[in-house]
């Protein structure tokens, strides 16, 4: 075999060990439900919103996540807007009794 096949060889292992089938992987892990998911949520007590410093403000306790809230000069940033559009909806109300200025920006 000539050098200038050895190239073509290896790439045409790479190839070929790169198409076969990727092992089942067995999970004996439990799912969690969405009902226990809520009920994990409840372990947090009543939702708040929380000022960690002037500008910041964290809402606790509405969904599997905390939602911050970063005061801008002319608008809003939130970070992690939620799992989903309920719980957002409650947060943003929440956030709109501190701030009337628009949300410039959602970092997920």
């Amino acid at each position: 075999m000539s050098q200038r096949n050895i190239p073509l060889l290896i790439i045409t292992i790479i190839c070929l060990y790169s198409c076969q089938k990727t092992p089942k992987v067995k999970i004996n892990e439990t799912i969690a439900t969405v009902e226990e998911l809520k009920a994990h949520t409840q372990e947090f007590g009543k939702p708040e919103i929380v000022e960690v410093t002037a500008g910041v403000h964290m809402a606790i306790g509405f969904g599997l996540a905390n939602s911050i809230l970063l005061e801008g000069i002319d608008g809003n940033i939130i970070v992690d807007c939620s799992e989903s559009n309920e719980v957002a909806a409650r947060i943003k109300a929440e956030f709109d009794k501190i701030s009337d200025k628009p949300i410039k920006s959602l970092i997920y």
